[in-house]
C-alpha cells in the first residue's frame, strides 16, 4: 500500500516524513480535577493539543502525567517528569536540535533538554518544527523556519531554539511553516507563512513572519491549526477558522464551499450547542458539542466527516453509524487527521471514519466504526499531513501507536510483527526511558 502524505497549498514545500507530539508532565492533578472534558475546557488542537489541564490528564506514563498528545507529519514529542522527548522524523530538526540518533529519524524517545529557566507544560508539533510552552508562559520553538514559524522572524535557525516574540501565552498549535498561539487575554497570536491566509490577517502578505494578532477574534478559549486551516473555539461556544483547506489537486477549491479566509469566519454548527472541544485536520476540522454529539465540516473524499457520503461540506455535519444506529454520542474528545476522524466515548471506546485503513483496525469507511482493539482510552491523536498513522492515550497514562512505522512514527524500535513490505505495525506502547 502507498501511503498517503498530503503536499500543502500554496507554499509548495513536501509534508512527506515529519510530526506527532505529546506532553507527560508532572502536574499533580487527576483526570476529575483537571477540569477536563466535563468543564468543556479541555483543548485538542487536532495536531496540537492544549493547556495542562487537559481532560487527558492521567497518571503513569514513566512516573509523571501524561497531560497532551498532538500528532503533524511523523515526528512525536513527550514530556516526562520535566524532561521533554521526541521521536520519529528529524530531518529538519523538529524532534531536538541535538537529537543524534541517525539516519534523520529516532525510533525510540530521545530527551530534548532546555537550559534553565521555567518548564515545559506543553508541546506542540508542526509539519518541520515543534513548540514547547512553559510555565511563565513563554515559548520555545525548533526545527525548520523557512518562513519565520519559530516565531523570531525571517532567521535561518534550523539546529537551535527560537524564543517566541510576544507574549504571554496559554496555548500553542502548529501547523505547515505556521505557529498559532493563544494569549492569556482570549486574542491569538500567529506567524509564519501566510501566502494561505493561516495567520489570519485578513490578507495574503507572505511578509508578516512575527508574532500578530488574528483580526477580529477575540474571547478564544482553544485554538487548532492542521495543515493551512486555523481554528479557534470561543467563549460563546461557536467556532470560527481562517486559512484555508483547499486540496492542491484542484478537486476541492475554494469556489466549491472550502474555507478560503485570510480572516476568521464563524463555522455553522446546527442546533447541537456550544463546542465544546475542537480539532483540525489537514482539510477538515470536528468539534465535540455540548450534547456530547460530535460535528465536522470540511473536505470528505475519504469519509472523514462521518456522515456515510463523500461530499464535502463548509457547514458541519452530524457523523453517523451505519445501518441507523444513529449518531456518534458520549464523545469527549476528538481527533482529525489527513483522511480520517477518531473520537473518545465516555466508556474510553474509539470510533473511527473516513480512510484509516492503515492503523490496521480491520476496518474503514464514510460511517463511524467502534474500534475493538482499543479500550481505555482518553485521548486520540491523527496527523494533519500524513494518514498513515495514529497514536492513543491511555486511561494509565501510556501511548500506545499504530500505522506506518517507516521514519519511526510508532517509537518502539522495530516493531513486531509488522507487515514488512510497507512497515505498518499493530498497535503497540511507547516505552519512555
Amino acid at each position: 500500500m502507498v501511503s498517503s502524505r498530503l503536499r500543502p497549498f500554496g507554499v509548495g514545500l513536501f509534508l512527506a516524513g515529519v510530526s506527532s507530539c505529546a506532553l507527560v508532565a508532572n502536574l499533580g492533578s487527576d483526570y476529575e480535577q483537571s477540569g477536563g472534558v466535563e468543564g468543556g475546557d479541555a483543548s485538542d488542537a487536532g495536531a496540537q493539543d492544549s493547556s495542562p489541564d487537559d481532560a487527558s490528564s492521567a497518571e503513569g506514563g514513566g512516573g509523571g502525567f501524561l497531560a497532551t498528545l498532538t500528532a503533524n507529519g511523523t515526528h512525536v514529542c513527550a514530556i516526562v517528569g520535566g524532561v521533554v522527548y521526541g521521536w520519529g522524523a528529524d530531518g529538519n530538526g523538529q524532534v531536538g536540535p541535538y537529537a543524534d540518533c541517525g539516519a534523520l529519524q529516532c525510533a525510540e524517545p530521545a530527551a530534548v533538554t532546555f537550559d534553565g529557566g521555567a518548564a515545559p507544560v506543553q508541546v506542540a508539533a508542526g509539519v518541520s518544527h515543534s513548540c514547547a510552552l512553559f510555565g511563565d508562559q513563554s515559548a520555545l520553538c525548533w526545527g525548520d523556519n523557512g518562513s519565520g514559524e519559530l516565531g523570531v522572524g525571517p532567521t535561518p535557525l534550523l539546529g537551535g531554539f527560537g524564543r517566541v516574540m510576544g507574549g504571554p501565552y496559554v496555548q500553542i498549535s502548529a501547523g505547515n511553516a505556521v505557529t498559532c498561539a493563544l494569549g492569556a487575554d482570549g486574542g491569538v497570536f500567529c506567524w509564519g507563512d501566510n501566502s494561505a491566509g493561516s495567520l489570519g490577517a485578513g490578507n495574503l502578505d507572505a511578509s508578516v513572519q512575527v508574532s500578530a494578532p488574528v483580526v477580529n477574534l477575540s474571547g478564544a478559549v482553544e485554538i487548532a491549526l492542521g495543515v493551512q486551516l486555523a481554528c479557534a473555539r470561543l467563549e460563546d461556544g461557536g467556532v470560527d477558522c481562517w486559512g484555508t483547506n483547499a486540496t492542491p489537486s484542484g478537486d476541492f477549491p475554494c469556489e466549491a464551499g472550502a474555507i478560503c479566509t485570510p480572516a476568521p469566519l464563524p463555522v455553522s454548527l446546527g442546533d447541537a450547542g456550544r463546542a465544546t472541544r475542537l480539532s483540525v485536520g489537514g482539510n477538515h476540522a470536528c468539534a465535540v458539542m455540548e450534547d456530547t454529539t460530535v460535528r465536522c465540516w470540511g473536505y470528505n473524499a475519504s469519509g472523514q466527516l462521518g456522515d456515510g457520503t463523500t461530499t464535502s461540506s463548509s457547514d458541519a455535519v452530524l457523523p453517523r453509524f451505519a445501518n441507523g444506529f444513529g449518531s456518534v454520542t458520549g464523545a469527549v474528545d476528538i481527533g482529525c487527521g489527513l483522511t480520517g476522524t477518531c473520537a473518545v466515548l465516555g466508556d474510553g471506546g474509539v470510533a473511527c471514519w473516513g480512510d484509516v485503513s492503515t492503523f490496521r483496525f480491520g476496518e474503514t469507511g464514510t460511517s463511524p466504526f467502534l474500534v475493538a482493539a482499543l479500550s481505555s482510552v482518553r485521548h486520540a491523536s491523527l496527523s494533519p499531513s500524513d494518514s498513515t498513522f495514529a497514536c492513543f492515550q491511555l486511561e494509565d497514562g501510556g501511548v500506545s501507536c499504530a500505522g506506518h512505522n517507516e521514519q519511526g512514527e510508532q517509537g518502539r524500535g522495530v516493531c513486531e510483527p509488522a507487515d514488512t513490505s510497507e512497515n505498518f505495525c499493530a498497535l503497540g506502547p511507547v516505552s519512555f526511558p
